[in-house]
């Protein structure tokens, strides 16, 4: 997969579809997607304003899918923490159940 840069909502819609199509097709325990998945890799300036909170919109919309296909999902993400300032490049991996299992934040 490769992110369209600062395309939040065409990179989650995108990430949905693989879930969906790749579980239709084979018994699978973990989808893994890239770093940045959501928001492309190159994003500059505007990374801290595509960066969100954990959970949040991505994190909800794709522990749907996983929980809908009892899968395992990894994916990255800008994740913006309580002071909005500070954004973390983080890995987000979510359970079979739709419940975010851990998160690791890059340093």
């Amino acid at each position: 997969m490769a992110p369209r840069l600062g395309e939040v909502e065409a990179n989650l819609e995108r990430m949905g579809r693989w879930v969906e199509s790749i579980c239709r097709d084979q018994k699978v325990d973990l989808i893994v997607f890239p770093e940045l998945a959501t928001t492309g890799y190159e994003c500059g300036v505007r990374f801290a304003d595509l960066a969100e909170r954990i959970p949040g919109h991505v994190v909800n919309y794709l522990a749907k899918r996983a929980a809908d296909f009892s899968v395992h999902l990894a994916f990255g993400l800008a994740e913006k923490q309580k002071v909005e300032s500070v954004v973390y490049d983080s890995a987000v991996l979510i359970d079979s159940q739709g419940e975010v299992h851990t998160t690791y934040r890059k340093v």
